[in-house]
């Protein structure tokens, strides 16, 4: 590196510090490490260096943050992160002075952006501070921006953007950000983030496009599989889940056997000791159990062998990890499932107490939070139905409440589902009330759903898959004897294909006066305010 006019002491540190990290490269001792980072640390500390050309003290804090960042990922050690960003981001305002003279490329800027993102992503990983997620990601929105369309390393830093969008919507479930990571991935060309992000939009807003996206982008991504297990096994689940979704929709056999296919073949790379094993068995056993609803085939014992691995898991877990109330709501899940099969109330009571002690560990801003309350309400519905004791009863009502809650505002396809999970344990108890509550506020996430579709096709599976809903809204307030609200209920569930007839056809309506039938087309208009009214 040109020195020019520096003090001698900064050129002696730096010579002591070139060496020492030499010979850490040669030989990888960490000693010689340690002194290559106290000479970088003693020369960034001199007065001296404000005196320096503004290249010269870039370079040298850019470098400064680099060598602390090598002892950090050999020893995992904070202060040394710390040390890295402290440098970097002092590095930006000689970086600045150098480009205003002539002196640097403006291609430095998104490198050090860059490096400053990835030690903000990494603090966010070990703290999971929602701080350091949204810095880490306004970095990265500047990095993308500051760099020239042909850089060799947008590409990359597209990619850590799409990322990061990812985990803040994991972390925050808004729509928007949902809808920036995946215009983020496409711009990277990062299929496999892309096909992950198009099956959550399809799972929790039900854009059936998307289902169809991600399936495609699966199917390429089969063809050229990574060669590590673990990398191969979790493209493979994914793609199994996602077959399964569309096979729920359209009730297509292919579909549900090769997703059957596809996910055991994921479960056959996964040694018996990793955790992820449970994730992909608890589908396995959705997949054959909906195979076995349609088709009356008797399920594998896939169920007592994803319970064993989940029990092993669980036991592996610290009780202070983040995954240890995710593997006890695994755990109840499965043992829900079970005792739907088998009535073993060994099996519901075990994945009460599980979901119980889960509890202690969710918290509301949760995108799995309507999953969970919803398992958790169904498991305390279930006990009330053996026990008759009335404190079950109200809480599988909070907790329904909570779901659905939490379900329209994130995921109406989730508000729909446990709108009819609820309405049917209502109904099974003729609290009539309740149910047309439940049923009700299923309905009208159905159609804040059905606004989200882009195509008629696309509306017309999310109407197939929550077929009757309206009548069971409209039948639960007629035995509340509110027959004017039934009639509502019933006339909007026919409505909502009439709304996409109303914008395809509205163009075609002059025709009708042309051929003699003005009638038709005041009755179609007609019909269109009464929708436009119950809709508003």
């Amino acid at each position: 590196m040109p020195m020019g006019d520096a003090p001698d002491s900064i050129p002696g540190l730096l010579d002591r510090a070139q060496a020492a990290y030499g010979r850490f490269t040669a030989g990888y001792d960490l000693r010689d490490l340690d002194e290559a980072v106290d000479a970088w640390d003693v020369l960034l500390g001199n007065p001296s260096l404000g005196g320096l050309p503004p290249l010269i003290c870039f370079q040298l804090l850019s470098n400064g943050g680099h060598i602390h960042l090598q002892r950090y990922l050999a020893t995992r050690m904070p202060p040394d992160l710390e040390a890295a960003l402290r440098y970097w981001q002092g590095a930006f305002d000689p970086l600045e002075r150098a480009i205003a003279d002539g002196d640097a490329d403006s291609a430095h800027r998104p490198v050090l952006l860059a490096s400053v993102a990835g030690a903000l992503e990494e603090r966010y990983a070990r703290g999971r501070s929602v701080d350091d997620l949204t810095a880490a990601l306004s970095t990265w929105h500047f990095a993308v921006e500051a760099s020239a369309p042909d850089s060799p390393y947008l590409g990359g830093y597209r990619a850590s953007l799409a990322r990061l969008l990812f985990e803040r919507y994991e972390r925050q479930p808004q729509r928007e950000t949902l809808d920036e990571a995946i215009a983020a991935a496409e711009l990277a060309g990062q299929s496999d983030q892309l096909a992950v992000a198009l099956g959550e939009r399809y799972v929790r807003f039900g854009v059936a496009e998307d289902l169809e996206r991600a399936i495609g982008l699966y199917e390429e991504a089969t063809a050229r599989l990574p060669d590590d297990e673990a990398g191969r096994a979790r493209i493979l689940n994914n793609f199994g889940r996602l077959l399964h979704q569309r096979f729920v929709r359209s009730g297509s056999l292919e579909d549900s056997q090769r997703s059957i296919d596809v996910i055991n073949e994921a479960l056959s790379l996964v040694p018996a000791s990793d955790p992820f094993r449970t994730t992909i068995l608890r589908n396995l056993d959705v997949a054959l159990d909906a195979r076995h609803v349609v088709t009356g085939e008797l399920r594998e014992e896939s169920v007592d062998r994803a319970v064993d691995s989940t029990r092993q898991a669980l036991e592996q877990t610290a009780h202070d990890s983040p995954e240890w109330s995710w593997r006890l709501f695994e755990l109840a899940t499965l043992l829900l499932a079970r005792y739907l099969d088998t009535a073993d109330p060994e099996d519901l009571d075990e994945a009460s107490a599980a979901l119980d002690a889960a509890m202690s560990q969710w918290v509301l801003d949760s995108p799995h939070l309507p999953r969970f309350m919803s398992s958790y309400a169904m498991a305390r519905h279930l006990r009330f139905e053996a026990t008759g004791a009335p404190e079950d009863l109200e809480a599988a009502i909070k907790a329904y409440a909570m779901a659905m809650i939490k379900a329209t505002e994130t995921s109406p396809g989730q508000a729909v589902a446990i709108g009819q999970q609820w309405g049917t344990h209502a109904r099974r108890r003729q609290a009539w009330g309740e149910a047309a509550w439940a049923y009700g506020d299923g309905l009208t996430a159905m159609t804040r759903l059905f606004e989200t579709q882009l195509q008629r096709h696309s509306k017309e599976r999310w109407l197939v898959f929550a077929r009757g809903i309206a009548a069971e809204a409209a039948y639960a307030r007629a035995k509340q004897q509110e027959y004017g609200a039934a009639v509502e209920a019933l006339e909007i569930g026919r409505a909502l294909l009439l709304s996409e007839a109303v914008e395809l056809d509205r163009a075609r309506l002059d025709g009708l006066v042309e051929v003699g039938r003005a009638d038709l087309k005041a009755r179609y208009e007609s019909a269109a305010e009464r929708w436009n009214q119950l809709s508003a």
